[in-house]
């Protein structure tokens, strides 16, 4: 079947219905890429921000302990036994329990220090909290970072 060119139907091609071109393709994919390039490093934010809350809760948690310790024996745990291990319960953290030079203590820092993939939180590495319920965070390099991380 033939017909003229002004009615696009020559020899059985439908020249109405071609698809896509390469061009418009290539610019989905480049707009779908600069979607993505915004994206994925806010959600990577947002996950290590969510992550902190792992930190928080786990020191806030032995902190009660240790007080409830306290109260009990009249004076602070020496080691993390029976307060949830030197770990915290995501993982995200490793906790350690310090300024318990001799018996009975008197005093205790916690230390969470952020492991794995928490650690390119740079800005949170680590978070402490003290007997007195004085919370400290200091960034990668050191630097207090307090207000933002508490």
């Amino acid at each position: 079947m033939v017909v003229g060119i002004n009615n696009k139907v020559r020899a059985g091609y439908n020249f109405g219905s071609r698809g896509f071109t390469l061009i418009e393709v290539m610019i989905v994919v480049v707009i779908i890429a600069i979607l993505a390039a915004i994206a994925l490093p806010s959600y990577q934010d947002y996950i290590e921000r969510s992550r902190r809350v792992d930190a928080r809760e786990t020191l806030t948690r032995i902190a009660t302990l240790q007080e409830r310790h306290f109260f009990q024996d009249s004076t602070y745990s020496a080691t993390l036994d029976g307060m949830g291990g030197a770990a915290s319960p995501e993982g995200w953290y490793n906790i350690t329990l310090e300024d318990c030079d001799a018996e009975p203590c008197s005093t205790f820092t916690i230390t969470a220090t952020a492991v794995g993939a928490q650690l390119r939180d740079e800005d949170c590495r680590t978070f402490s909290i003290d007997q007195t319920l004085r919370q400290t965070a200091e960034s990668e390099g050191g630097a207090d970072t307090t207000d933002i991380c508490w």
